[in-house]
């Protein structure tokens, strides 16, 4: 399996190739980006809003250090200690190859064990099962759909929520001897 680093995300990764993305319609399906990042100046805002929100924004690179995707911790609420975590894999070479799940399990980690956050949760929608696979490799569960939340090709869609809590993250990682 191919080696993955995340890099906190700069101006710098801002490419065409990038900015390109984000008008593919396969890459961005179940994103609410789609078109919304037309230029580096879009770009530039896109990720200074990012910042202001407190977002934890990260390039997915190869081993070789080719930019492949984007992974966040986001919506993070510090009074109640959780936050979201977000994936998108722009370069579709690199897709069916794990490296959502790799990048999750590597999220999980910054967010438990470095902000201390005691519930990490991916929310999407019903029909992307993709991601549902992402987090259930990842060991997140089920604990809420969210009916008609979303307005997506055409019609309301559900969105479910998953998540893990600090303490069944740490007692995985006592149980399989991982290293995330």
């Amino acid at each position: 399996m191919e080696k993955i680093i995340l890099k906190p995300f700069t101006v710098e990764m801002i490419t065409p190739v990038y900015l390109a993305w984000f008008h593919d319609p396969d890459v961005c399906k179940y994103t609410e980006n789609f078109e919304s990042v037309w230029d580096i100046n879009d770009g530039i805002c896109w990720l200074n809003a990012a910042q202001a929100r407190g977002d934890k924004v990260f390039g997915i690179f190869t081993g070789t250090g080719k930019h492949i995707g984007n992974c966040a911790i986001d919506n993070m609420d510090k009074k109640n200690s959780h936050a979201g975590m977000s994936f998108l894999i722009g370069n579709k070479d690199y897709w069916g190859r794990g490296i959502a799940v790799m990048a999750g399990a590597q999220l999980m980690r910054i967010g438990f064990e470095t902000f201390c956050l005691n519930k990490m949760w991916i929310g999407t929608l019903i029909t992307n099962f993709g991601m549902i696979r992402v987090a259930a490799k990842l060991g997140l569960l089920c604990y809420s759909i969210l009916p008609q939340e979303k307005y997506s090709d055409g019609e309301f869609v559900d969105v479910v929520r998953l998540s893990m809590c600090r303490t069944e993250y740490m007692s995985r990682l006592k149980e399989t001897n991982i290293d995330a």
